[in-house]
């Protein structure tokens, strides 16, 4: 015997995504930017659902990993190896 389950224990299948509004609150970035980001090719991996843009989080993740610089002391001097 099958037994239905209640639907409203099990989360939503979109859990893991930001809708845009959610998206542009995280990045403190307007919803404009965002839009400009996709038709640009720019910005975080996004899924489009009719109209509705989600992005899944572990790409947002993926792409701010892919975007973080290593800092760079100013007053750096090159090693003698370097100027050999």
């Amino acid at each position: 015997m099958v037994y239905m389950t209640d639907v409203s224990s099990h989360a939503s299948p979109f859990y893991n995504y930001l809708d845009e509004a959610e998206m542009a609150q995280a990045r403190q970035v307007s919803r404009r930017k965002l839009r400009n980001e996709r038709l640009q090719g720019l910005g975080p991996p996004y899924v489009k659902l009719d109209r509705r843009i989600l992005y899944p989080v572990a790409g947002f993740q993926a792409w701010l990993e892919s975007i973080t610089r290593q800092p760079v002391r100013a007053n750096r001097r090159p090693s003698a190896e370097v100027r050999a």
